[in-house]
Order: C-alpha cells, then structure tokens, then sequence
C-alpha cells in the first residue's frame, strides 16, 4: 500500500501557497507553530502580501491578543498594536501590497509613518479613524506610496485637499477613492481636476448636493463604478440619471434630500465623524 503524504512533508512552496489564502491570524499564531516545516513556509514573505488586520480583535481582553501571547511567550500587558504591525510588515520583506488597518482600534501616526516607510509597494491602503494630527500627516506620507492604485478613508480628512494634491504628484496609478464626509463644491472639483482617470468612488453616507454630485459625474469621464448610497443632500433624478448613463455602475440607494431630526447635513456630519452620534 502506498504510504500516505503527511501534511508537514509536503513541499515548501505548495505549503506557502497554502498559507498565503488564510488570514494574519492563522498566519500568526496557528500555521507557525504546528512543525518547523509550517513554520518555515509562513516565513515566505509571499505569505504577506495581503495584510489584511481588519478581522482582528486588538482589545487587551480579547481572545486573539490572548493567544497571540501564550504562543509567542509573552506577558499579556506587553502586547501591542504597534509590534503586530511590526511583525507582519517585517515577514512581508517590503512585498506587501494591501494594507488595511483595523476600523475601531486605529493606528497611531506613528505606525502609519512606519508603515509609510516599509510599505513601498502598496496598491490598497485601508486607513482608520484618525486623530487631527494624523490626517494633516497623511499627506505627507502619500509620496512614499508611488505604486498606490486604492485608498479607502473612515471619513474625508481636513487636509483632504492636500491629499488629492499630493496623490496626483505622486500616485499615476490611483483609479479607486472610497470614504464619507461633507463634499464641498471645492471638493468635487478638486477630485475632477486632480484624479480624471479614477475609476472608482465611493461616497457612500456623505452629506453632499446634488450640484457635487453633478461636477463629479460630468468632470470624472473615465468612471467605471459611482457609489453613493444613503447620502444626505440630494435625491437621484431623471436628470442625474440621463447624465450618469455612461457610468457602468451607478448606486444610490437610500438618498434623502435632509435629515428629518433638526440637524443640518454638514452639523450631522462633524457629530458622526467625531463621535458624538
């Protein structure tokens, strides 16, 4: 009878090709510790192009960070965000080329400065909530990300006109922008004059007219996929309707002209972007 092949036999590269479908939490504190061959194919820096921390829980209390310090040997107080990041990004060897951080937990300016500096090859950026202090940084930290092609933000940030600025100079691939706040009509314009080849955007639960609306869709000619589901501002019309026939996608489901509780749109939109919601 022919001897069945064990797991732990199997070549190196079929196990990273395995390993580079499962998640960073299996990558980290599962596959490496079954035997030294998994733990030498997790190793393979193809195994971290996605580094995808979204699913994680980072809480202190939270299973993951539990595990995470019994298979790795650690005090549990001496667990951090910033040294995950630094782990997975180093195992990635500068290949990595999606990155999205967890929602809720954030990321401090210093991990996105880390990142900014290890990540070269980055196509998806996934930001956090962020502090003030870290959004008037991120423009400064988009030249670093040439090859960026997406990037999707919790909320449009104050210097956003500078990060358009900035992604234009340095980022000749960008097509794709998703994320929600007060579109202003220097807004609109600022996206049609600095990303005319975006190819994606997504608006969704912005406060917004239906004027911005309008310069986005007649300035962006290369549109391939417009979302702006549940806005506030604007109700799509025959009018928008005939002008977006060109967009392959067009979503916009759930939009309403104002917001029936005495708040105006742009008074809802600091309430939900800063927290008071």
């Amino acid at each position: 009878m022919e001897r069945r092949r064990r797991w732990e036999d199997m070549d190196t590269d079929c196990l990273s090709n395995i390993f580079r479908h499962l998640d960073v939490g299996d990558r980290t504190i599962a596959v490496p510790f079954v035997c030294k061959s998994w733990y030498k194919a997790s190793l393979d820096p193809l195994c971290w192009l996605v580094l995808d921390l979204r699913p994680l829980d980072f809480m202190p209390r939270s299973s993951f960070v539990k595990m995470f310090t019994e298979q790795y040997s650690l005090q549990h107080l001496a667990f951090t965000f910033s040294g995950f990041l630094k782990l997975v990004v180093h195992r990635s060897q500068g290949l990595a080329c999606e990155l999205m951080f967890p929602l809720v937990f954030g990321a401090s300016l210093h991990d996105l400065a880390y990142a900014s500096k290890k990540c070269l090859n980055l196509k998806t950026l996934v930001l956090p909530r962020l502090t003030r202090e870290a959004e008037n940084h991120i423009p400064k930290l988009i030249k670093h990300w040439n090859g960026l092609e997406h990037l999707e933000m919790e909320s449009k940030p104050s210097s956003f006109l500078e990060l358009l600025a900035q992604i234009s100079a340095h980022c000749v691939k960008f097509t794709g922008l998703k994320m929600f706040g007060h579109i202003k009509k220097e807004d609109s314009y600022a996206l049609v004059h600095s990303l005319p080849k975006l190819k994606y955007l997504n608006l969704s639960k912005s406060d917004m007219t239906e004027n911005e609306l309008m310069i986005m869709i007649e300035g962006l000619k290369e549109m391939k996929k417009l979302i702006v589901n549940e806005c506030v501002g604007f109700q799509v019309d025959d009018v928008v309707k005939r002008w977006s026939l060109g967009i392959q996608t067009f979503q916009h489901e759930g939009c309403e002209l104002r917001i029936d509780d005495g708040y105006d749109a742009h008074e809802f939109d600091c309430l939900h972007v800063y927290g008071f919601w």
